[in-house]
């Protein structure tokens, strides 16, 4: 409830900065930095950053190749669109969750359908029951991230993991291991190329983002974009490796 936390906070006169310290906090941190009237990135295009559908179709006006899909409401309308556009297998996800909750790789209708079940009937990573579902075709390749920061003047990558992931009874897209890769290495070009073009797609002006992203055999195709620090102990090791804490970055360059 936004409002009611606005109000609560409105007194308040040594507010500087409001940073998401993860996926739940995007959307929350940059209206409370309006509300406050510091810097933050724009509510206008907060969508594109939290909101798959919103985020794919800012990422095709940007000219950017993207795992195709559509908005659905029902199991019959996914598998109406997939038959006249897609093949499987493909992907079903709630369409602005976090943390993978009840994403799916479905190979054939019968998954899809119970997919489509699942997603609208279970509470996403906020707690709501979504009202519609994304399907979207699956992207084949090696899983990559790509983590960047940028502010006025500046955009940078600051580091690339590769992921690892194995199939197991339970989980079709288990993570594995996760490698830290250096971002100067030239097999990386392309990949961290087409990261900073999302970053300015989705509308980031300041701070750190993560991209996901698939090297597929048509080239670098996104799966989502994060407005945030890459989660768990990873930018530990980055600034291990890298001499860079992005924490304190994040609040240099909002403050």
């Amino acid at each position: 409830d936004y409002e009611s936390l606005e109000d609560g906070l409105a007194d308040e006169r040594d507010v500087v900065a409001v940073i998401p310290g993860s996926e739940f906090g995007v959307e929350a941190a940059e209206r409370l930095a309006e509300h406050f009237g510091v810097r933050g990135n724009p509510v206008a295009t907060t969508a594109c950053r939290r909101h798959k559908f919103a985020m794919k179709r800012a990422i095709a006006a940007a000219d950017l190749d993207h795992a195709k899909g559509t908005l659905v409401r029902s199991s019959e309308e996914a598998v109406a669109f997939v038959r006249a556009n897609l093949a499987y297998p493909v992907i079903a996800k709630p369409p602005d969750s976090a943390g993978a909750l009840n994403v799916f790789k479905c190979r054939d209708e019968g998954e899809l359908k119970a997919a489509l079940g699942r997603i609208l009937s279970t509470p996403d990573g906020y707690g709501k029951v979504p009202r519609e579902a994304i399907v979207e075709e699956y992207i084949p390749g090696d899983e990559y991230v790509v983590n960047l920061f940028g502010d006025a003047d500046k955009l940078a990558v600051t580091s690339v993991w590769r992921y690892e992931w194995v199939a197991t009874p339970y989980c079709h897209h288990c993570y594995w291991n996760e490698f830290m890769l250096d971002p100067a290495d030239p097999d990386l070009v392309d990949l961290c190329a087409y990261a900073k073009r999302l970053y300015h797609a989705v509308g980031i002006r300041w701070g750190s983002a993560h991209a996901e992203i698939k090297r597929s055999p048509r080239g670098p195709v996104v799966m989502e974009i994060g407005a945030r620090i890459m989660g768990g102990a990873y930018e530990t090791f980055a600034d291990e490796g890298m001499c860079l804490d992005m924490p304190l970055e994040n609040v240099k360059v909002f403050a």
